[in-house]
């Protein structure tokens, strides 16, 4: 269940007018979502498979720990720039770019817990066939034994699996109930919990953009990368920016 606090803030974190639904996903996208899941699923452990045949030592173990942990740390600063290009960029209504695009993270905004009725597949299925193409890259250049582009592989995979799990994570922060073991990586901060990400959601929606883990945050907040984008933005590219975000400083 939310927190007593939480609950008290949710009536000030949505916006009014959640506007009409969204139109339904085509069959056929919702075929390749499916299949995309199944084969990244697949590519994923057959990746975990060829490293874990490939460790034989101590540094080995170090340098793949490493690429993993860097594949975390840049999922979750992934996850803040797409959401931060959702949230600013373009006008919701403009093209195919606002459409597909910007409306969901703008609908997001206006009705957050929608995502928590979301199904796996809706959830997860678009992020697997982003992740696709790069899992096949990897397992084309890797080689059998570690050496840089082993790591490479280990890194670009790391960065996929947490990648694919951004919406996951992000929909268990806007869900009142989710299994045991996902409470338990909220509270070690291992994923992002609701209370860290409802500060996203307070109006105007400035920052906290990150959604797999949160660790970036502070980061980017406090080195304000997403003020300064703004800012190069609107003094070379104001048409780029939707209108909350040009009258922003």
């Amino acid at each position: 269940m939310l927190s007593g606090a939480t609950q008290a803030g949710l009536a000030g974190i949505a916006e009014p007018d959640a506007g009409p639904p969204p139109a339904p996903v085509p069959r056929t996208h919702r075929f390749f979502e499916v299949g995309s899941v199944i084969v990244a699923t697949a590519l994923l452990a057959w990746m975990g498979i060829r490293v874990a045949r490939g460790i034989e030592t101590a540094g080995h173990v170090f340098w793949v720990a490493t690429a993993v942990l860097l594949g975390y740390l840049l999922a979750d600063l992934s996850s803040g720039v797409v959401h931060w290009m959702g949230d600013t960029l373009g006008d919701e209504n403009a093209g195919w770019f606002g459409p597909a695009f910007s409306q969901p993270f703008r609908e997001h905004h206006k009705d957050p817990a929608g995502i928590s009725h979301h199904g796996f597949i809706e959830t997860n299925g678009n992020t697997c066939i982003v992740a696709l193409p790069v899992l096949i890259a990897a397992h084309l250049w890797m080689p059998a034994v570690p050496r840089f582009w082993f790591y490479m592989a280990a890194f670009v995979t790391s960065l996929s699996l947490f990648g694919i799990a951004t919406n996951q994570c992000h929909k268990w922060a806007h869900s009142e109930r989710v299994p045991g073991y996902v409470r338990i990586l909220q509270r070690w901060r291992l994923i992002i919990d609701t209370d860290r990400h409802n500060r996203h959601h307070l109006w105007p929606h400035k920052d906290n953009y990150c959604v797999f883990s949160g660790w970036m945050n502070p980061v980017a907040d406090r080195l304000r990368l997403f003020r300064a984008a703004e800012s190069l933005i609107r003094r070379t590219r104001p048409s780029w920016l939707n209108e909350e975000s040009a009258r922003r400083t």
